[in-house]
């Protein structure tokens, strides 16, 4: 898709709204050109993904391996897990499963083969530091959102992040967001803003509440304190147009795309 005759503003608009639902690299982890240059066997990464999520057991009621692996790759650089948890808040299941991921990894810890990304299992880090870190990512990114959690680490010298939804309506945005790429996702959000409409997987202040799926939208234009004139867009979380998979990507383009189709399409 030819992005020609959009103008400058709408261009960096486009990128802001992309970025709050893109991967970016954790502090402490290793460079992406690093990993990028890194190469592991899909069959591999399927192995040793369905190695974690067996020892996670009753906690994981569904999860799909995405990235290059669902797009049909044969070599990927990392495992992409989305995890639907059966979750309970009363006793809260995200500290207990925390706490069995932290065990079930616990020898290759000890191994050196594993290294958590995630702020909340890295015990080990000075409390100043961890804050130094949140600030500076946080100025970087849009707020994850509050419902979600994200996890990378090591496992049997496989990269692998677990993505956690604690509903379908969750597992099912993550799974299309984490699938890929990130040309398909920019275009199709290009296309689902001319039609009123942008995807959202993030917490929004304004209204207090997690969005997850395509919502109706107006583009609205407002002055920052340097005078600088930007878009935004202001969502109706009643009008919620649709969350599954299946049906964001047909609501846009009037067709649904398969996963190792992505890629070329908007070629």
């Amino acid at each position: 898709m030819s992005l020609e005759g959009y103008s400058e503003e709408f261009l960096n608009q486009m990128q802001s709204d992309y970025e709050l639902y893109t991967r970016e690299e954790p502090a402490g982890f290793k460079r992406s050109s690093d990993v990028r240059k890194q190469l592991h066997k899909a069959e591999d990464v399927k192995k040793v993904a369905a190695q974690v999520i067996s020892k996670l057991g009753n906690f994981v009621y569904q999860w799909e391996l995405c990235g290059g692996f669902r797009r049909g790759n044969t070599m990927v650089h990392d495992g992409d897990l989305v995890v639907w948890l059966r979750y309970d808040p009363s006793p809260d299941t995200m500290l207990s499963f925390q706490h069995k991921l932290t065990e079930i990894l616990k020898d290759q810890s000890q191994q050196g083969n594993i290294k958590f990304m995630d702020e909340e299992l890295r015990k080990e880090e000075p409390e100043e530091g961890k804050e130094k870190k949140k600030r500076k990512r946080k100025s970087k990114r849009a707020a994850k959102p509050k419902e979600c959690k994200l996890y990378r680490f090591w496992y049997n010298h496989i990269p692998l992040e677990i993505n956690i939804a604690k509903t379908e309506q969750q597992f099912e945005v993550l799974k299309f967001i984490r699938t890929g790429t990130a040309e398909f996702h920019r275009n199709l959000l290009i296309e689902a803003q001319n039609m009123g409409m942008t995807i959202r997987f993030s917490h929004d202040d304004s209204l207090d509440m997690d969005l997850f799926g395509l919502y109706g939208a107006v583009r609205s234009w407002v002055t920052d304190k340097k005078g600088r004139r930007k878009s935004s867009w202001i969502i109706n979380p009643a009008r919620l147009e649709a969350w599954r998979e299946r049906d964001i990507i047909e609501k846009v383009l009037g067709e649904y795309v398969e996963p190792a189709d992505r890629e070329t399409y908007f070629s």
